[in-house]
């Protein structure tokens, strides 16, 4: 027969914790995969997995601490990448929306706060719509970028590279946001040793992908490239990895257009 000490013992306490951490992470698996289908269609379970727990540790420390909250915080991430906020990006929209420069006072604060993320995501892709109309010129753009010979990597150059990219992004940034997001993204990639076309490459995908790109679980296959050594084939490799995603995007998205 069990006992109370059986059934409350520090091992079965951190067993039971264990499993409800486990069906947690699960949770969030599932409803990216059924949500956001197109976000991580390429993922392996573990890339997953990871991903989902990173965003429950910064749910958390932003002060969501409940499971219906660290599954809705899931919700900008997988629009906007796992460091959402922190991307200066989407300063002017997470500050709309209340996100806490301090921890909120209740649950229902942080709900109020994701919600209005939510909808703040929906104004921000509308506003920018226009640059997703023709995939074929998106990547177009993308090779041209990551073949150009650059001869400088300042803002100026990056501007122009992110211009050439994302149009109606950069003119709903301006040119002093475009310049913000292009030095966070240098101060960055300081750890990597990157020719001056990765740099814009990296860059330019940061505009979509979220700055935090170069370490987020949600693109393993730029964290890999990155692990090779500086050359041709590494630079290949981010632009080929770039194309999988997004034809991964469209294929499950419907015939309306890209999303």
């Amino acid at each position: 027969m069990l006992t109370t000490w059986d059934l409350f013992s520090q091992e079965a306490v951190s067993a039971a914790r264990q499993e409800a951490v486990h069906a947690h992470a699960h949770r969030g698996m599932d409803f990216l995969r059924q949500v956001y289908a197109p976000v991580v269609s390429g993922l392996d379970a573990s890339d997953l997995q990871e991903a989902v727990e990173l965003a429950y540790r910064h749910a958390a420390h932003a002060g969501a601490t409940s499971t219906r909250l660290q599954v809705q915080y899931l919700v900008p991430v997988a629009s906007w990448g796992s460091y959402f906020d922190s991307d200066p990006q989407y300063h002017q929209v997470l500050a709309g929306a209340g996100w806490p420069s301090h921890y909120p006072a209740s649950q229902q604060q942080m709900a109020a706060v994701l919600n209005a993320i939510a909808a703040g995501i929906d104004e921000f892709e509308t506003h920018v719509a226009d640059d997703y109309r023709d995939v074929a010129r998106i990547l177009w753009a993308f090779e041209d970028v990551g073949n150009h010979d650059w001869t400088q990597s300042d803002t100026v150059v990056l501007r122009r590279a992110v211009g050439h990219v994302w149009p109606v992004r950069s003119r709903w940034l301006g040119a002093r946001g475009v310049d913000y997001c292009c030095q966070a993204m240098i101060s960055q990639m300081q750890h990597y040793d990157l020719s001056r076309a990765e740099i814009a490459l990296l860059t330019c995908m940061s505009f979509q992908l979220g700055h935090g790109l170069c370490r987020d679980p949600l693109y393993p296959w730029i964290r890999s490239s990155l692990e090779q050594p500086p050359s041709e084939t590494r630079r290949h490799a981010l632009t080929q990895g770039l194309k999988d995603s997004y034809r991964r995007r469209i294929a499950a998205v419907s015939t309306e257009g890209f999303v």
